[in-house]
């Protein structure tokens, strides 16, 4: 028997399966880097490659979510440049973003910094038919060029409070393509969780921003040392607690 291939779906559209499943890409867009999550999250960046991050569900009738973070959603999905399948990357899975709401799974896809003419999200579980999202102009541009942090500062004070909250200084270039955000995580090496901060640095130009520290200090210590972590490089500063 020939299955009949389906038509492109649009963002936002659900795919209704013969076994009962409602595949849908909610939306997609495109990062240099992404905060990868696993046993702890941290920032991800793969040299010459950005992120195609997709807002993907598959729901079956009963309304359960199929393929959960246990099972291999993540591998039903692809994205297509121009005929070429790009899978996730094996050390990035599972994508978090704290300044949107997804209404599935985000799931990045490492793909090249290039020019590419048909860009689409791709779906296919065993023996179903090949579904697809094509992207639109937008994400086909950013696709091709990409943002390059520089760190050109990152200062903290000489010395805190053990239980006071403070600021953290950094400088941040982007001497890339377009314009894009610097994510990093900014905390005590003492904790293996620090938070993320995202800057948003437009192409050739220069940033400071300043990100509230709540401090995590070791009973008894008299020092504090903060790491400054943006996934393809690190630098940590050593502030005195007071008190």
């Amino acid at each position: 028997m020939v299955t009949e291939r389906p038509p492109p779906q649009s963002l936002g559209e659900s795919f209704e399966t013969h076994d009962g499943r409602s595949v849908t890409v909610h939306d997609a867009w495109v990062q240099r880097s992404v905060v990868r999550v696993g046993t702890h999250t941290d920032v991800a960046v793969i040299p010459d490659r950005q992120f195609v991050v997709a807002d993907v569900s598959v729901v079956r009738e009963a309304g359960t979510t199929d393929g959960g973070r246990s099972r291999r959603l993540d591998r039903q999905f692809q994205v297509s440049l121009d005929g070429t399948d790009y899978p996730r990357d094996e050390h990035v899975r599972w994508v978090a973003d704290r300044d949107r709401d997804p209404a599935g799974y985000l799931l990045g896809f490492p793909v090249p910094v290039k020019q590419f003419e048909h860009v689409a999200v791709a779906w296919q579980d065993g023996d179903t038919p090949r579904l697809r999202w094509p992207l639109d102009a937008d994400v086909r541009e950013r696709i091709a060029r990409a943002p390059a942090f520089e760190v050109r500062g990152f200062e903290v004070p000489d010395a805190v409070e053990r239980e006071e909250a403070f600021e953290a200084t950094l400088t941040v270039a982007n001497v890339g393509d377009r314009d894009g955000d610097f994510l990093a995580e900014l905390g005590s090496t003492d904790i293996s969780d620090t938070p993320e901060l995202s800057v948003e640095v437009p192409a050739g130009e220069t940033v400071t921003h300043r990100e509230r520290v709540d401090p995590y200090i070791l009973e008894g210590s008299s020092e504090l040392t903060l790491v400054l972590d943006w996934g393809s490089d690190r630098q940590e500063r050593t502030v005195a607690v007071e008190n």
